[in-house]
């Protein structure tokens, strides 16, 4: 059985994860910066809200992931995305899982599938290699080259981050019919995760922290506790906040309960 770390529990706040996805949808690195510092505002904002609560455990110092963390589990799943999301007003047809291309400017379509109040997509077992990039070219692990970090081997790997909506049922994806994405996620108090979908040519791990800056100039510290199978595997990234205004961003394959399906509506 694969160890679980269970985020001490508070109500959803549905406003926060509206923060998350705004950012422009044609240019990969502007979307990743958008989203990195909507996190941290979001976070931010809850800690204001939250600073004074006596039972908020939310110190990033204590990493209970390093306590948890078996090498030897991996995050491999068979690739079947199932979500039912609650709450969608728009006239979604169509739901496709993409990854970026290495230039970061175009995708490539790996699943798609009809929309009805949810979804059910299958990866692909395997990647083009044309497609795979080694594992420190990519931002969320970009301290990697950092002494503090530990990679077991020089992994090649792709990812999908979100499920983008269109009204057309077409399947011709273009962006007249893009309407949001679909993110599994989950909020408490000062912290949120992200499920991720990684893609490795090999079995890898990575561990250890580093100090760094997010990409619109925030300090924080980054940990790893990854153990990536060949194949797909469910990776989480946790953002959490501490009542000192310490930002700590944690990405680990130990299973992470309590996510659920939100959609995000594109702004454009």
């Amino acid at each position: 059985m694969k160890n679980q770390i269970q985020i001490a529990s508070e109500p959803k706040d549905s406003k926060l994860a509206s923060t998350l996805a705004h950012e422009t949808r044609k240019n990969n690195e502007s979307r990743k910066l958008f989203l990195s510092l909507c996190v941290v505002v979001a976070l931010a904002v809850a800690m204001t809200f939250t600073s004074c609560n006596p039972d908020d455990n939310g110190d990033p110092d204590v990493d209970e992931f390093a306590l948890a963390f078996d090498p030897s589990i991996t995050g491999n799943f068979d690739g079947t995305i199932t979500a039912t999301v609650e709450n969608v007003n728009h006239s979604i047809n169509r739901v496709r899982a993409f990854i970026w291309s290495i230039d970061g400017y175009t995708t490539i379509t790996l699943s798609s599938t009809d929309y009805d109040g949810g979804f059910s997509l299958t990866l692909p077992q395997s990647v083009d290699e044309q497609y795979l990039q080694p594992v420190t070219n990519f931002n969320n692990f970009s301290p990697l080259l950092n002494p503090g970090i530990n990679i077991s081997d020089n992994a090649k790997i792709a990812r999908i981050e979100s499920f983008w909506a269109y009204s057309s049922a077409s399947g011709d994806f273009g962006w007249a019919d893009f309407l949001g994405d679909f993110y599994h996620v989950k909020e408490e108090g000062l912290s949120q995760t992200f499920e991720k979908y990684i893609y490795s040519d090999r079995d890898v791990v990575i561990t250890g922290s580093a100090q760094t800056v997010t990409m619109e100039g925030y300090p924080a510290t980054r940990n790893y506790w990854i153990s990536l199978g060949t194949g797909w595997n469910l990776v989480y990234e946790i953002f959490r906040m501490s009542r000192n205004n310490k930002l700590t961003i944690t990405m680990t394959t130990i299973p992470i309960d309590g996510l659920y399906w939100d959609f995000i509506e594109d702004i454009e």
